[in-house]
């Protein structure tokens, strides 16, 4: 019984698992956050998109935390930089999917919505002729497409997940003084 105690005590967790294990979560929380911003009717609410940047800093931070208790108290840089990477990215590749399935299945209107709203702002623009708005409706028409809303921000997603864990790997890494001994 006691060794199987001790076991369980020392036994490590990857940086690849715990980013998958904090990704799914991660993912989760980001497709229920999409279904409650989206029946609020708060979808084209610029300032929503804050509260995104707060969900991906805790959900960075409960994984370095998570990951920190699952390997002695320590974590190094790398390993907090990887982490986040990996939680952020599969995170993204759930919330995306779901972005498709939603665009797609449930609410077809939404890209429609998001092009009106694009045109409505260009309008507003002066110094933005009606030609030039042609020009970049056509551009948005083609972009605005739930494929290519995916892989931008899977790619998005990537970066700013290296940035933040960047950022975040500073305050949360704890080297192991003894990286060879018992911990």
């Amino acid at each position: 019984m006691l060794e199987e105690s001790e076991k369980i005590e020392t036994e490590k967790i990857s940086v690849g698992k715990m980013g998958l294990r904090a990704g799914l979560v991660y993912g989760l929380v980001m497709v229920i956050y999409s279904l409650i911003i989206n029946f609020a009717g708060l979808t084209m609410n610029p300032n929503m998109g804050y509260l995104v940047w707060l969900i991906i800093i805790g959900a960075i931070v409960w994984a370095h935390i998570e990951f920190k208790k699952n390997n002695g108290g320590f974590m190094e840089y790398s390993q907090g930089l990887g982490l986040g990477v990996v939680m952020v990215v599969i995170g993204g590749i759930i919330s995306g999917i779901f972005s498709i399935i939603y665009m797609t299945f449930i609410d077809a209107n939404l890209l429609k919505n998001m092009l009106t709203l694009a045109r409505e702002q260009l309008e507003k623009q002066p110094s933005i002729n009606d030609e030039q708005i042609e020009q970049i409706m056509k551009f948005y028409e083609w972009f605005f497409q739930p494929h290519w809303l995916f892989l931008m921000s899977l790619v998005s997603s990537a970066i700013f997940g290296l940035i933040v864990s960047a950022i975040i790997s500073i305050f949360t890494q704890k080297t192991n003084p003894d990286p060879f001994g018992a911990n």
